[in-house]
């Protein structure tokens, strides 16, 4: 028997339902500030009476890592869970209500039936990694926002001069930014290793490899490489049922939409340079897959090439997989199924 422990997070506030049973609940507000993560931490275990804690929250953009990450580093279990899932888990369920406390009750039941698997903490040098990579981005965005403005006819100079002033300043953040990530590169010889691995592969430059990998953390957490992709949300979701719906393919979308995006350009490159990639992509535009369509199955199978350098330990190959052109019918034959 373990007590689950229901959060609603929200940027001021955490209402939380403690169940030491199926069906029973104790609802409670805690401020999001770290005096209010221990003040939730020392009641739910108050309230559990000894039983083992396993607390559940939604992904809340960055509001939920506060109190995750206190509550992975007190060592307690915590299931951080996609907000999808627990939605449909709730109109199975028949909720009619959608209110924070409510929504707290059927975060704790789901935590009881399903037992979400334990979010794993990423390492220090990763976390600072992705916080780095993501700035580096939206500091590059407004930095083109910034320079198109630069364009407009007519502009006053005290305007001009105030632009080109935020220009000039986005670009001494960012070559900051990039200089702290050499120093992590340096002080992690693994790290710098698994980034050498990477850039062997047309279509991936220094900063791509280095998003990737802070995105995805622990390459080890990954059984397969369809479990990498389905991480990045780049799996298929299939939309046939009897003979009346036959639904395009699309890719789910329920994973890191930061590591997509940090991919799509590379892959754009990829379909140029990359030989697996461009074999790949032009044969499914030459079966008349949409060009969008294809663009997306190419990052996929980009992300999965990535996966077998990073778990191999071996740099990229341009014939990994091919038969060699001078063998026998009978010999094909038995190299393709010792491939297969």
């Amino acid at each position: 028997m373990i007590c689950t422990v229901g959060i609603d997070v929200s940027k001021a506030k955490l209402d939380v339902a403690v169940s030491t049973s199926p069906g029973k609940f104790t609802c409670l507000e805690f401020p999001n500030t770290p005096a209010g993560h221990k003040k939730l931490l020392d009641r739910a275990r108050k309230l559990s009476k000894g039983m083992p804690l396993h607390f559940c929250m939604e992904v809340t953009a960055a509001y939920h890592y506060m109190i995750g990450m206190y509550l992975v580093e007190a060592g307690e279990r915590v299931g951080v869970e996609n907000p999808r899932r627990v939605k449909h888990f709730a109109i199975s369920h028949g909720a009619t209500q959608k209110t924070d406390r409510a929504d707290a009750r059927m975060i704790a039941e789901y935590a009881r039936l399903y037992e979400p698997k334990a979010w794993n903490l990423a390492q220090p040098h990763i976390r600072e990694l992705v916080a780095l990579d993501r700035r580096i981005t939206e500091l590059k965005v407004m930095q083109n926002q910034e320079t198109n403005r630069l364009e407009m006819p007519l502009l006053p100079k005290l305007v001009t001069q105030g632009i080109a002033a935020s220009v000039k300043g986005f670009q001494k953040q960012i070559v900051e930014l990039e200089k702290r990530i050499k120093e992590i590169l340096k002080e992690n010889v693994e790290l710098a290793a698994q980034v050498k691995l990477l850039i062997t592969v047309p279509g991936i430059a220094q900063r791509s490899a280095v998003g990737l990998l802070a995105e995805v953390g622990d390459i080890e957490a990954y059984a397969t490489a369809q479990d990498l992709a389905a991480k990045l949300g780049l799996n298929p979701v299939h939309r046939r049922s009897g003979s009346s719906l036959h639904g395009r393919t699309r890719i789910s979308k329920a994973g890191n939409a930061h590591a997509r995006s940090r991919l799509y350009m590379p892959t754009v490159v990829a379909t140029r340079y990359n030989p697996i990639i461009k074999d790949f992509y032009t044969k499914l535009v030459a079966h008349h897959k949409p060009k969008k369509s294809a663009l997306i199955a190419a990052e996929r199978k980009l992300v999965m090439i990535c996966y077998g350098i990073l778990k191999s330990g071996k740099g990229f190959n341009p014939n990994h997989g091919k038969l060699p052109d001078a063998v026998t019918p009978a010999e094909k034959q038995t190299l393709t199924r010792l491939c297969a």
